[in-house]
């Protein structure tokens, strides 16, 4: 018996909706892309501020799949006001960055919000190496401190701008759209004779 493989996908009569999401994610990619920066389109702000959900949608995913899950597998308890302050920062950040679409706060630039992400999540391994300093080795430290140095590089000093993350997001999108495309051609179903 053949083995399937990944990208063997089977056909399928809704094929077609393949070919919209590749639609989208293309009219997506090049919304966000920040090549319209200096003209007089009506969406020449739409990819600034789509990072903005984006970076909030990342954040609010990262705490529901990860950082609640460790907070409550967590055996100290002071780690686990730990992981709750680094939750409660981070959903505030998230939500920053929704409001910022009605400038009602200002929030920081993603790369300065991936510096606080990298900081806190260094803070805490550092205070977890510290308590379970028999079961952590001087290696998971050297890893807390340097992601507290990172993270604090990157609030002080963000090595990317919005810009550049635009151009990647809207590369990235635009190669999904590529993917999707493809994906509907291959699933659609051969005619019979």
């Amino acid at each position: 018996m053949a083995k399937k493989r990944i990208w063997d996908p089977h056909p399928t009569p809704f094929f077609w909706c393949y070919y919209i999401l590749a639609l989208v994610a293309a009219v997506l990619a090049v919304v966000i892309a920040p090549v319209w920066d200096k003209t007089d389109v009506f969406f020449k702000s739409y990819g600034a501020r789509a990072i903005d959900v984006l970076v909030a949608v990342a954040l609010a995913i990262y705490i529901a799949a990860y950082l609640i899950r460790a907070a409550t597998r967590e055996g100290s308890t002071a780690i686990r006001v730990l992981l709750a302050v680094e939750i409660a920062i981070l959903a505030l950040i998230a939500v920053g960055c929704v409001l910022k679409q009605l400038q009602i706060i200002r929030v920081g630039s993603a790369a300065e919000v991936l510096g606080v992400v990298i900081w806190l999540r260094g803070v805490v391994l550092a205070a977890r190496a510290y308590c379970y300093h028999n079961k952590y080795s001087l290696f998971h430290l050297a890893v807390a401190l340097a992601l507290v140095t990172v993270g604090a590089v990157l609030v002080v000093k963000p090595l990317f701008t919005v810009v550049t993350l635009r151009y990647i997001v809207a590369v990235t999108v635009l190669v999904l759209a590529l993917l999707l495309a493809v994906l509907g051609v291959r699933c659609k179903p051969r005619k019979k004779k």
